[in-house]
């Protein structure tokens, strides 16, 4: 529940939420972003940690069950509200075992992990796949969704940065197929 929070970190995500556009949005922020370490939700400004949070629910609105969303990109340095010197991969999947411990073994090789945000939400979709409702505590309806970012080191080589993306995409081919 939001409310056991400590008072320091639901500060810190009363801050991020002001900048949703809609209560469906700051719900969404609080749920996404409630794991958050209170340094890593503070290291940047509210703006831009809404504005991340907000583009993985763009990115999640629609999805098949066993569907695996995933992007690797490098936001523009010169954006004022979401710059950032990183390379950043967004991931939107069913929940299950060994997804975060497996990818960290793909990103060792990326070098420094600046950023990881990993909630496993709470989601209703409707028979498209698109998004109904994302929640932090089970619901009835709902299934398990595992949404991850992170922020690594930039890499400037496409080659490089396509090679990245394939390796994760393969990792989480694998771990499917284990689990």
């Amino acid at each position: 529940m939001l409310g056991t929070l400590p008072a320091s970190r639901l500060a810190l995500l009363q801050r991020i939420a002001r900048f949703a556009h809609t209560p469906t949005d700051k719900a969404f922020l609080r749920a996404y972003l409630r794991g958050v370490d209170e340094a890593d939700l503070a290291a940047a400004p509210p703006v831009a940690r809404a504005s991340l949070a907000l583009q993985h629910l763009a990115a999640g609105q629609r999805r098949q069950p066993g569907e695996v969303l995933l992007r690797v990109w490098n936001p523009p340095a010169e954006d004022q509200r979401d710059g950032s010197p990183h390379t950043r991969i967004l991931i939107v999947m069913d929940d299950m075992p060994f997804l975060v411990d497996s990818l960290a073994i793909v990103l060792r090789d990326a070098g420094t992990l600046h950023l990881l945000v990993h909630p496993v939400l709470q989601v209703r979709r409707d028979r498209r796949g698109r998004l109904l409702s994302v929640a932090a505590e089970p619901t009835t309806g709902a299934k398990s969704e595992s949404w991850q970012l992170y922020e690594v080191d930039r890499e400037l080589d496409p080659l490089r940065l396509a090679q990245m993306e394939r390796r994760l995409r393969q990792t989480l081919a694998d771990v499917t197929a284990a689990v």
